[in-house]
């Protein structure tokens, strides 16, 4: 498993795993998008602009995308103007947003999975632990734990005198301070 921080975006923060199941590559991406505000004048139109320039950066052929995180828009809102725009990007490359429940207390879905391929997603439930104010998503991915290599990792046994080893480190000490001592009293 590799994991990387991309710190070339401006609007959403991102990082990404390439994991490596079965011979094959996944890669995971997690987003998280600030909530606009008056501090850090994010509007969801430089949002939208940023995550498809993202998006156009890798190749859906090379590995198999799964993007989850807090996008803080409101995926069930399907009147919203951006919303729509995004619906349309996620379109664009052949990617579908999966999570059908709210995932915030105030019912709506801001927390997605994005996927090329609905069949990678088993099992999705949207669970409250009440950690925050946003619920839990749990899903399977349709890969097996690969089995256990057992491996016998031999070293050369080497006999050692604990006590005469307490005894060389207390002399070195003791020479060191003394050492010290002697330089304090030279200068």
């Amino acid at each position: 498993m590799q994991c990387t921080a991309l710190t070339t975006m401006t609007h959403f923060e991102c990082c990404q795993c390439k994991l490596f199941i079965n011979g094959r590559s996944l890669l995971l991406i997690c987003i998280y998008r600030p909530p606009p505000n008056s501090k850090n004048k994010f509007t969801p139109k430089q949002f939208l602009a940023e995550f498809e320039t993202f998006l156009g950066g890798f190749s859906l052929n090379v590995h198999l995308p799964i993007i989850i995180g807090d996008f803080n828009l409101h995926y069930d809102n399907h009147t919203d103007t951006y919303v729509c725009q995004m619906r349309d990007i996620l379109r664009t490359h052949l990617l579908t947003q999966v999570v059908n429940t709210p995932t915030q207390k105030k019912k709506h879905i801001l927390d997605w999975v994005v996927t090329p391929d609905i069949d990678l997603i088993n099992n999705l439930q949207v669970m409250d632990k009440c950690i925050s104010d946003h619920k839990v998503i749990v899903f399977e991915l349709p890969y097996c734990k690969p089995k256990l290599v057992k491996r016998t990792i031999t070293c050369r046994k080497k006999n050692i005198d604990n006590q005469a080893l307490g005894t060389d480190i207390q002399r070195a000490a003791e020479d060191m301070k003394n050492d010290y001592n002697k330089n304090l009293v030279g200068t």
